[in-house]
């Protein structure tokens, strides 16, 4: 079995935490929905703490990345990226794996909009088979805590 999460955190490579591990490079423009989105081709260039790994037989192999985003020029927000492996992981057996998210706008009792993961859908292929799995990201809940700390003097 194949288990495909942490994909709707692609959007991380963006964060400036990140952004010096992707060497970044503008695409034309495009129109979807007649919505005009910036495009951006992206490839990881330093294998340095990786943004995401591939856990094999209790082994961690680091992911490069290299895909497209489509972004929106009025918020800066995400709105899909479409990624794949930048380097073989034939080695491994990872023939393919690929990555399409998208992002929408979520709203908590008419906050600002917070743009998270819509859907991550995930292609993977060994010499042997082939998954297609689809992550839905719904009703999405937004939590609140109050903490109170009180130090004790030692008895």
């Amino acid at each position: 079995m194949l288990e495909t999460n942490g994909f709707g955190i692609l959007s991380l490579l963006f964060h400036p935490l990140y952004q010096s591990r992707f060497q970044f490079r503008q695409l034309p423009d495009e129109s979807v929905r007649d919505r005009r989105l910036l495009c951006i081709a992206f490839q990881q260039v330093s294998r340095d703490h990786p943004l995401s790994v591939l856990q094999l037989r209790e082994l961690e192999y680091p992911l490069q990345w290299r895909g497209k985003a489509w972004i929106d020029p009025e918020t800066w927000a995400v709105v899909r990226i479409q990624a794949g492996l930048g380097d073989s992981m034939a080695d491994v057996g990872l023939l393919r794996l690929d990555a399409d998210v998208t992002y929408s706008d979520v709203r908590f009792n008419g906050s600002t909009a917070y743009w998270l993961p819509a859907s991550a859908i995930i292609d993977a292929e060994t010499k042997r088979q082939h998954w297609h799995n689809t992550h839905m990201f719904t009703n999405y809940k937004r939590f609140a805590v109050d903490t109170d700390s009180k130090i004790l003097s030692p008895q």
